[in-house]
């Protein structure tokens, strides 16, 4: 007997199923065979204006950004999972599809993403692990360190007028240096579960994520601007001219302990430079503009245009030019990861980083993933998420997380 969509999906959101309701009406939404009637009973239910606040296009986003995670069943998709973020209308269809004691998202009333992220922090259970946020630190040339996470803001007076932290929490160099003067460099560093934005002196943003760093001068001076980056950072360069002739940007990206992998050399652009010491490649990819890299060890040259990478080995210098996934580059900045086809281990480090916790494997599964998971719920959601491909398990033990499958 095929069940009254319609009925079950009205009573869901009023919150008035049984527990054996309940149980029956989350199996028959995760099973496939009932996805295409599931759909039309939530466009109808949207249609109604008592839950007209289901189809809010910021509510939505707010709401399923945390990505939940459906087996595709089509035998053109049996080697791993499609991980999909819905949003407006189709973001409440993917929800329904995949529901394993996630029906609190649309019960909570109609608030904005701010409140809806403290609620679920107010929700952590022991032994959880809250995401990263706004952590970072600023080393001055003389040595004195600045903790920006719990400094005040406005302007910083250890760093000298020009420095200040705005309430959006981005750190803000305006000055420009007297004739003559010679600039300090200053270092902007994130630690596991830190990320921080950067104005520099040029009016540059810089948006460095989890354990990455970027040494730059006060402000610049001659006909170069150059700085130095560890870890991941996304770029959008401000153009600038010595008079005719536009004054070039450039990136030395460096491992942890200072060593040289690449140079990038930049004419006003909006790039992403991915070159963690723990990941096997260094990737820049080009949203906007123009960028050479320039590999350290072999002096490789690569010229990019708008939606290409640079993929490059650190150890050997060889180089190579790909289309690039700008969506995928660019994730981390935009609040989620994003996965195309990858293992285990790819995640975890990933997790690691943004979560601050450490990773034991009992088991290695060797499915990939494919797909989005939000950076702004706490760990063991995320971890939930992935459980439900069925094909990986976790423990949570303080700040340790046990893989398993």
């Amino acid at each position: 007997m095929q069940p009254d969509w319609n009925i079950l999906l009205t009573k869901y959101l009023n919150d008035q199923l049984t527990p054996d309701e309940l149980t029956r009406f989350l199996e028959l939404a995760r099973a496939a065979e009932g996805e295409e009637e599931l759909k039309a009973a939530v466009e109808a239910a949207l249609s109604d204006e008592q839950f007209s606040g289901l189809s809010d296009e910021n509510r939505a986003d707010a709401l399923f950004r945390a990505v939940m995670l459906k087996a595709d069943t089509s035998a053109q998709k049996q080697q791993g999972l499609i991980v999909r973020m819905f949003r407006k209308r189709m973001a409440v269809a993917a929800v329904l599809l995949v529901l394993v004691g996630l029906a609190a998202f649309l019960l909570w009333p109609e608030t904005g993403e701010t409140d809806l992220i403290a609620e679920v922090r107010k929700q952590v259970v022991p032994g959880d692990v809250l995401p990263g946020g706004d952590k970072a630190t600023l080393t001055l040339e003389d040595g004195t360190v600045i903790v920006l996470d719990t400094a005040a803001n406005g302007m910083l007076m250890a760093a000298g007028k020009q420095v200040r932290k705005s309430s959006s929490g981005e750190l803000l160099y305006t000055a420009v240096g007297d004739a003559g003067a010679t600039p300090a460099m200053h270092t902007l560093s994130t630690p596991r579960g830190g990320q921080f934005r950067l104005v520099l002196p040029d009016g540059s943003i810089v948006f460095l994520n989890a354990t990455s760093s970027v040494t730059f001068p006060s402000f610049f001076t001659g006909n170069t601007r150059e700085v130095a980056v560890t870890g991941e950072a996304y770029f959008e360069v401000a153009a600038k001219m010595a008079g005719t002739q536009k004054v070039p940007f450039i990136v030395n990206v460096k491992s942890a302990v200072g060593k040289e992998k690449a140079r990038v050399e930049v004419l006003g652009t909006h790039f992403n430079i991915m070159g963690y010491d723990n990941e096997a490649r260094m990737v820049t990819t080009l949203l906007e503009g123009a960028v050479k890299v320039v590999s350290a060890g072999s002096n490789e040259t690569r010229l990019l245009k708008p939606g290409k990478q640079s993929v490059l080995n650190p150890e050997t210098g060889a180089q190579g030019v790909s289309d690039a996934n700008e969506e995928q580059a660019v994730a981390w900045k935009n609040g989620y990861f994003y996965y195309e086809r990858a293992d285990i281990r790819t995640i975890m480090r990933q997790l690691e980083r943004w979560y601050n916790i450490a990773v034991e494997y009992k088991t290695i599964p060797s499915k990939k993933f494919s797909g989005t998971l939000p950076r702004k719920e706490k760990v063991s959601k995320v971890l939930e998420m992935l459980e439900l491909t069925g094909n990986v398990t976790f423990k949570i033990e303080g700040d340790k997380v046990i893989v398993d499958n």
